[in-house]
């Protein structure tokens, strides 16, 4: 496995989404750049989680189909 093909997948890794394989594990456990990803995107991971979500206007709905109805 190479650094190209974890690309993709550390974010949902780091998430929870996902489950690593042998294959990724053992590339994570071996390249210092890809560990150092995952432990990044893991720590930003956390702190979004600790974060309040915000309220959503009321209109939020109605501005969606306008954007795509103008897209």
């Amino acid at each position: 496995m190479e650094c190209t093909d974890l690309d993709l997948l550390i974010e949902p890794i780091a998430a929870g989404e996902i489950v690593p394989d042998a294959d990724a594990r053992s590339h994570f456990a071996s390249c210092a750049a890809c560990a150092q990803a995952l432990a990044l995107a893991r720590q930003i991971d956390g702190v979004l989680a600790t974060q309040p979500v915000p309220d959503l206007p009321a209109d939020a709905e109605l501005l969606v189909y306008v954007g795509l109805d103008r897209a």
